[in-house]
């Protein structure tokens, strides 16, 4: 009989634990949602859905940090957005790193552009493959704000494809995948950073 009762408090605590890191979550993601969609409403309904988000945002919620973050930037509110990128992207947001380092790539300071490489570079090494898509195109072309490498182009490019960006095809063809066998991503992406900023060599 003790077992027993042991056994049923561990079902009963372990379904009370699963409310709140299940449940409570899943009713913020909600919450969040109804805001999003009013996000599209008329002007009374979409201003109080941009308050709720911001509220939703500076509770520290990463997608809702992610979705004020981009509305800030649709404004043109960039100094402003930024603190909400590098708070969702710190929690594994992997779409705001991305964005992140995008919006860094914007501006005119090397620096910058050199930030905003590493965060798409980040947001692809973990796997996304817009991401990977872009590093590719970018790496192909050199006019994202870094030199070309036909290395990194076609890493990347393969692993965008790899990861369901079919449109990564279309750049792969007639090329020799074969090369990029041996490649040091790692190295060879430092090899592009130095060269945008000599400081990050020393």
């Amino acid at each position: 009989m003790k077992k027993l009762t042991v056994i049923f408090s561990f079902i009963i605590l372990s379904s009370f634990v699963g409310y709140i890191f299940i449940y409570k979550p899943h009713a913020d993601q909600m919450q969040l949602e109804a805001v999003v969609v009013n996000l599209e409403a008329d002007d009374r309904l979409r201003k109080q859905a941009i308050t709720d988000l911001k509220e939703i945002a500076d509770s520290g919620h990463a997608v809702a940090q992610y979705r004020y973050a981009e509305l800030l930037l649709r404004d043109g509110n960039v100094s402003e957005a930024l603190p909400y990128l590098e708070k969702s992207s710190e929690q594994g947001e992997l779409i705001s790193k991305e964005l992140l380092g995008l919006t860094y790539l914007e501006s005119q300071d090397v620096e910058q552009k050199v930030v905003g490489l590493q965060q798409i570079h980040s947001a692809a090494r973990q796997g996304l493959p817009t991401s990977q898509l872009y590093l590719g195109m970018c790496f192909d072309d050199g006019d994202c704000g870094f030199p070309k490498n036909q290395y990194l182009s076609t890493y990347w490019l393969e692993k965008a494809f790899k990861n369901g960006e079919v449109s990564a095809k279309l750049f792969l063809e007639g090329r020799d995948k074969s090369e990029i066998l041996n490649i040091n991503v790692e190295t060879e992406t430092q090899l592009v950073l130095c060269t945008m900023l000599p400081t990050e060599c020393q």
